[in-house]
């Protein structure tokens, strides 16, 4: 089984009586997260930048899907620690490399 992570960026609806929980209009995969902020910058619409987390192999394509959503702090914006699966349940640890993707692009453009 292979691991694979890459950037998405979501647009949004915020539909009535959604919560905090919109549906998804469209997918954006990109490559680093600098792509992906770049893309979320580029629409009207609502967006969330996701790192998607899939394991898979040639034969069967892709068997599992678990992500990490940025999330707003008072610091700017945080990758969580852990990909969850659809129920909110932590899967996997977030591979460090990603933590300092997000913190050297946050450095280097909040000159």
């Amino acid at each position: 089984m292979a691991t694979m992570y890459e950037w998405n960026t979501q647009t949004l609806d915020f539909y009535e009586g959604c919560g905090s929980d919109p549906d998804i209009i469209e997918n954006w995969f990109c490559d680093t997260y600098a792509e992906a902020v770049s893309q979320s910058e580029s629409f009207d619409e609502p967006t969330r930048i996701v790192l998607e987390r899939f394991i898979g192999n040639d034969e069967e394509g892709i068997i599992d899907r678990t992500d990490a959503t940025l999330e707003l702090c008072e610091n700017g914006v945080k990758l969580p620690d852990w990909t969850v699966d659809c129920f909110g349940v932590e899967i996997a640890k977030v591979p460090q490399k990603f933590h300092r993707e997000v913190a050297s692009f946050h450095k280097q453009n909040s000159k």
